[in-house]
Parts: C-alpha cells; sequence; structure tokens
C-alpha cells in the first residue's frame, strides 16, 4: 500500500462525517470582503463556532491536523478577543506530552 493511502476504520469514518457536517454548519458560502478587505468565497461563523457545544471538538480535530508538525506558536491575525480565543484553544489542544504551544496575536 502506497504511503498516502490511508484506510479508515468505521469509527474514523463516522467522526470525519461529524467533524465535516459541524463545519459545514458554521460556513457560509458567497462573497465575503473580510478585514483585511481581502476577498473570500466562504466565511467561518466564529459566533456559531463559539455557540457550538461541539467547539471543543473542533478545535480538536483542527489541531490533529497539525499534531506531526513542529509548532510551537499558533498566531492569531488580528487583536479581536474572538479570534485569540481561537489561536490560544488550538494551542492548548496542540499542547501536551512535554510539548507546550504558545498563541499570540499579529498586531498589523
Amino acid at each position: 500500500m502506497d504511503q498516502e493511502e490511508q484506510i479508515l476504520t468505521v469509527p474514523q469514518m463516522i467522526l470525519a462525517l461529524k467533524i465535516k457536517q459541524m463545519i459545514e454548519e458554521i460556513t457560509h458560502q458567497g462573497h465575503f470582503v473580510l478585514a483585511s478587505r481581502l476577498h473570500t468565497n466562504s466565511y467561518l461563523d466564529k459566533k456559531a463556532l463559539y455557540a457550538s457545544g461541539d467547539r471543543e471538538f473542533i478545535f480538536k480535530a483542527i489541531a490533529e491536523q497539525f499534531q506531526e508538525d513542529e509548532i510551537d506558536l499558533v498566531i492569531s491575525p488580528e487583536s479581536k478577543a474572538s479570534k485569540l480565543v481561537l489561536s490560544a484553544e488550538i494551542a492548548f489542544c496542540l499542547s501536551g506530552n512535554e510539548r507546550t504551544v504558545s498563541s499570540m496575536i499579529a498586531n498589523s
């Protein structure tokens, strides 16, 4: 089997479908102008994410994608509290087992 191929177990497939469904519920498609004045066709509704009872699950799922990487710092792009919370939660999920990941705000 090729190294890039991965066979998922039934619990892993159920988990992947749950993550996909939760992300679809808090992601909007359309045309959006960001605070940076850049344009995007999708938007993650952070208010819906924080209101979700499954937010910790989502943070862990995001962090899992980077668990093997040597990440020391998760940076929020702006000084808004909601973005700092997002980076802090992901940093917390990446921390553990002799590893501490910090979070900070990058002011433009």
